[in-house]
């Protein structure tokens, strides 16, 4: 490796340690308060899922839902209240993810 490709290298190496250590915690805590704050939508069931169950909230955002029990039950056109946050990951293809908590059929 020339010593020009060496300092390019060790100039990027350094910018990606110092943005990934002072980044990193901002995304973090950024990340934790996202995660717990509990999201409350009211809308319809869709079929718009590809992978989880969706439905599209009053303001007709589309949202993926997990980790319920009764959401295998739901068909589109079900009127629902859930109560949730976002997962740090999900596989869910599309929408905003809710992890559920609380499902209520209105």
């Amino acid at each position: 490796m020339t010593s020009r490709l060496k300092a390019i290298v060790a100039v990027f190496a350094t910018v990606a340690l110092i943005s990934g250590l002072t980044g990193c915690a901002m995304d973090d805590e950024n990340d934790d308060e996202r995660l717990e704050q509990v999201t409350r939508v009211e809308g319809r069931m869709t079929d718009e899922g590809v992978t989880c169950p969706a439905m599209r909230s009053d303001d007709d955002t589309l949202y993926t839902l997990i980790g319920h029990d009764d959401l295998d039950d739901l068909e589109p056109g079900d009127r629902i209240h859930v109560e949730g946050t976002e997962p740090e990951m999900s596989i869910c293809q599309q929408g905003i993810t809710l992890e559920v908590t609380r499902l209520e059929r209105r």
